[in-house]
């Protein structure tokens, strides 16, 4: 029994719709679901600029971590958590291997639900805007524990027993 629900391959990943691609978080959940993506987990969030720092510092490139991070600063994104088998691959596949939209495959997320296809200018630096962030499958596992310790364990912490 335990050989046909192959456990081995049962992965999660981390993705988060970004702001200017919102307006299409039905259609890109939609998407995930479509590619046989377990939706474990969905949220409306404002993301903290400490959790941003700790999500970007993995990134090479510090110019490029300082601009996602002020990118989303103040502003409704969905974060979720898929999962499946081989997910953390597929997930990024269906997503866009390629940083830019428009040279992402025409099937991909980033491709199909980015709306700013021209870099924009944040301190004189060039960067462009994609419609989904997906952990890369290196990250995945950091990723999700990364979101569970800030926002969902903290929060269980702050609870005081005394309000119940």
């Amino acid at each position: 029994m335990k050989d046909s629900l192959k456990l081995n391959n049962f992965e999660r990943s981390l993705f988060i719709i970004k702001p200017d691609s919102y307006k299409y978080k039905n259609e890109i959940l939609n998407e995930l679901r479509a590619n046989n993506f377990e939706l474990q987990y969905v949220r409306d969030v404002i993301l903290s600029k400490n959790f941003l720092l700790k999500l970007y510092s993995a990134e090479d490139d510090d110019i490029v971590n300082l601009l996602n991070i002020e990118y989303f600063l103040n502003k409704t994104a969905t974060i979720g958590i898929v999962a499946g088998e081989n997910c953390k691959k597929r997930l990024f596949e269906v997503c866009g291997e390629q940083y830019i939209p428009d040279m992402c495959d025409k099937n991909s997320i980033r491709y199909k639900y980015s709306t700013i296809r021209e870099p924009i200018s944040l301190h004189g630096y060039e960067f462009y805007i994609n419609a989904i962030h997906r952990s890369l499958p290196k990250d995945a596992e950091n990723e999700i524990e990364l979101y569970m310790e800030e926002y969902i364990r903290n929060r269980v912490k702050e609870v005081d027993i005394g309000d119940r």
